[in-house]
């Protein structure tokens, strides 16, 4: 049997194994750190395990699913996306349900919200881009044209400052952890080709998924990878270091980078410079994420989370499952200057002021746990699809390798999966009879609407 290693333990990584075992290999994954999750991000909380990274999907999100069910059913509980709301402002309401009056209603506030014009540009491709299977993810047929069609402008230019600060500001920060003026149209997949604003989330925290994966797959923590070896354009093997400063190195048949596309230029670099030089065309920005435990915390009016305007730290606050606790997430440019000047605590108290700053009511403050990630969240390339295209052929001129992450489908934890499930398939394909239903959809060409 041919020997698979996956190198990177984030959800991308845990995909990838996942997928050779079911195609009867017996994959060892290589992680640096002590645990699995990457940028899931799971850390202990006065006694209570706490997610600062990814933990929100929904019953559409196949891929996802299909891996928690391969590590024993998680119980799920419930998450509902309702609105936007920017500082304490008027709201843009997502939700879709109810009769014909309220949704005038709704349409009528959101119009007033970001002006009837802008609300037209807005719902006409977010609406189509709903239509399209496959098109919650980047690199989707119709994001791919769209952007084509529309030489891939920046978001605030195709739709308007005021659009791009109310409506997708808030979500190109939560995503790519970029300001609109940084992300390109054809890159918008993850945010306008949702469908759902009912989400789902593993009870008792993404750490009941992340020790099931460890159990069951064959994981060594520590190892820090530092070179994937390629000899006669095949791969061979990867040679690192362990925790300890020890050296090691593991042959191998089938090597998977599930990583960023950073990281994955680093280890490529000594065997394929090109491949190397492409991968750091990907842009990468910095995120932080604090959970706050507080005597009392209270919310102006009926909010249960923030968004925060421009120049401010903080990007979004909001109640972490529990009235005592709150998650402060910092992303944009004034995060970026903010994360370079302050540790993890100084950080929270940034975001503590900024939440009485608008309103908000805290307690004394009786715990804390918090992260930085320098390679955050993928903002991607313009025409990205172009970019992939560069990556992919140039990766399948070297036998036995495939790359896999956050910069092929996007950030989100389906999207991860997603680029996972694809990239194992390109080495090993299977049976068209075991192809999941419905994916061939995402070969066809679709005309967007400009």
């Amino acid at each position: 049997m041919k020997q698979a290693i996956v190198i990177g333990g984030g959800i991308s990584g845990i995909a990838a194994a996942a997928q050779l075992v079911e195609r009867g290999f017996a994959p060892l994954l290589l992680e640096s750190e002590s645990m699995l999750g990457g940028r899931i991000g799971t850390q202990l909380h006065d006694r209570m395990e706490t997610d600062l990274g990814g933990r929100n999907f929904s019953m559409e999100d196949r891929y996802l699913l299909q891996l928690l069910q391969f590590f024993g059913d998680c119980e799920l509980s419930d998450y509902h996306f309702n609105s936007v709301s920017v500082g304490v402002g008027r709201r843009f309401d997502m939700r879709r349900r109810g009769g014909v009056l309220t949704r005038a209603k709704r349409l009528v506030g959101n119009a007033i919200s970001i002006g009837p014009s802008a609300l037209r540009r807005l719902a006409k491709v977010a609406s189509a881009a709903t239509q399209k299977p496959g098109s919650g993810l980047v690199c989707s047929p119709y994001w791919t044209h769209l952007a084509g069609q529309t030489s891939d402008p920046v978001v605030t230019s195709y739709f308007g400052d005021d659009v791009a600060s109310k409506i997708i500001r808030p979500w190109t920060l939560r995503m790519m952890a970029a300001e609109p003026e940084e992300v390109y149209l054809g890159n918008l997949g993850p945010l306008l080709g949702r469908k759902p604003t009912a989400y789902k989330r593993v009870k008792g925290g993404m750490g009941v998924f992340l020790r099931a994966a460890s159990s069951r797959l064959n994981v060594k923590f520590g190892h820090r990878v530092t070179n994937v070896s390629v000899a006669s354009n095949r791969v061979v093997g990867v040679e690192g270091f362990t925790s300890d400063g020890s050296s090691f190195s593991e042959p191998a048949d089938i090597v998977i980078l599930a990583t960023s596309a950073r990281i994955a230029a680093d280890l490529l670099e000594s065997s394929t410079a090109g491949l190397a030089r492409t991968l750091r065309q990907v842009t990468y920005y910095p995120v932080a994420t604090i959970v706050g435990k507080y005597d009392d915390v209270q919310f102006a009016g009926d909010m249960s989370g923030l968004f925060l305007p421009r120049g401010y730290a903080a990007s979004h606050i909001a109640r972490y499952d529990e009235n005592s606790r709150l998650r402060f997430s910092f992303a944009g440019v004034a995060a970026r200057k903010a994360m370079v000047q302050h540790s993890i605590e100084e950080l929270l108290d940034l975001g503590e002021r900024t939440f009485r700053e608008f309103g908000g009511n805290l307690g004394r403050r009786t715990s804390f746990t918090g992260k930085k990630w320098q390679t955050g969240l993928c903002a991607h390339t313009w025409l990205h699809h172009e970019t992939v295209s560069s990556i992919s052929a140039q990766c399948e001129r070297i036998e036995g390798l495939v790359l896999t992450g956050d910069y092929f489908r996007g950030n989100s934890l389906e999207a991860c999966a997603t680029a996972a499930h694809e990239g194992v398939e390109r080495i090993i394909p299977v049976a068209k009879d075991r192809r999941v239903k419905g994916r061939d959809d995402l070969d066809r060409a679709y005309s967007p609407v400009v």
